[in-house]
């Protein structure tokens, strides 16, 4: 595999016959969330990038291998300590110590399974993930069960690896986590709405919302209308709609368009978005 090229391709894949396609490229460093309803598609999803199921429609391309976390199925006398070692060679201690204590385990390393909490049985599940090097790691639904100090330590493992040219897709029920990660992938009845960047997503189905105060509305009016869905215009007030608000904020701020006494932007939410996605 060389520099820039694509970890796995889906190319107008569809799950089930007669839906939408979907086509998207992984590449190193990208971080995907895959979102949807329940019976949405995102287990086959899954098992088509895991080589476990294969698509109605469609051609998938996989140009490199894969790690998903355990089943958290362990042995009665296994340890975090011992899971960890059980993935690397010895003498990489410093690596076990690092993931360990960034995955919460390392004051517990040498407790049973059976003694250890929901959340850290999750955390031990995730180890293969962090600890074996292949380039694209795919986890469904594990870090929605994860406590938010925990996720803060993950995310920021999940940030370094990506920065080390490794590529992730993660099923998850949780906006702000699709938000972290940057990519999303939002299914729906066995089809695909969306495939793209959670600001992409945002800004295709909701406009923003500016209310600026000034003195003369008349110049600023004028400036904005071009690039706006409306604007409604107010004694000492614009009321304005637009589909790039936080560009248009920042420009009306900081170029002295008239008197603007203030800016105030309400942004869509990732959330709303999705809800108005169809």
């Amino acid at each position: 595999m060389t520099p820039g090229e694509p970890l796995l391709t889906f190319d107008r894949v569809a799950l089930e016959s007669e839906r939408r396609t979907v086509s998207f490229q992984i590449l190193p460093g990208d971080a995907y969330a895959l979102m949807g309803s329940a019976a949405s598609g995102k287990t086959k999803l899954l098992d088509i990038a895991l080589k476990q199921s294969k698509p109605a429609s469609g051609e998938v391309h996989y140009h490199a291998d894969t790690i998903t976390p355990a089943d958290g199925a362990f042995g009665r006398r296994a340890t975090p300590a011992s899971l960890a070692k059980s993935f690397l060679k010895k003498g990489e201690h410093e690596r076990i110590t690092t993931t360990l204590t960034a995955l919460g385990l390392w004051e517990v390393r040498d407790q049973t399974a059976n003694s250890l909490t929901t959340g850290q049985i999750i955390a031990c599940s995730l180890l293969g993930c962090f600890l074996v090097d292949d380039p694209l790691v795919i986890i469904d639904g594990h870090l929605d069960m994860l406590d938010p100090w925990l996720l803060e330590e993950v995310s920021e493992l999940i940030e370094a690896e990506r920065q080390a040219g490794r590529a992730f897709l993660i099923s998850t029920n949780r906006p702000d986590i699709a938000e972290r990660l940057g990519s999303i992938i939002v299914l729906r009845g066995s089809q695909a709405l969306f495939a793209g960047t959670c600001r992409e997503l945002i800004e295709s189905v909701q406009a923003s919302e500016i209310t600026v105060e000034l003195d003369d509305e008349t110049t600023v009016a004028t400036m904005v209308e071009p690039f706006t869905v409306s604007v409604k215009t107010s004694p000492g007030r614009l009321d304005i709609t637009a589909h790039d608000g936080q560009a248009l904020a920042a420009k009306l701020l900081t170029h002295g368009y008239g008197r603007v006494k203030s800016v105030v932007l309400r942004e869509p939410t990732l959330e709303q978005a999705l809800l108005t996605l169809r």
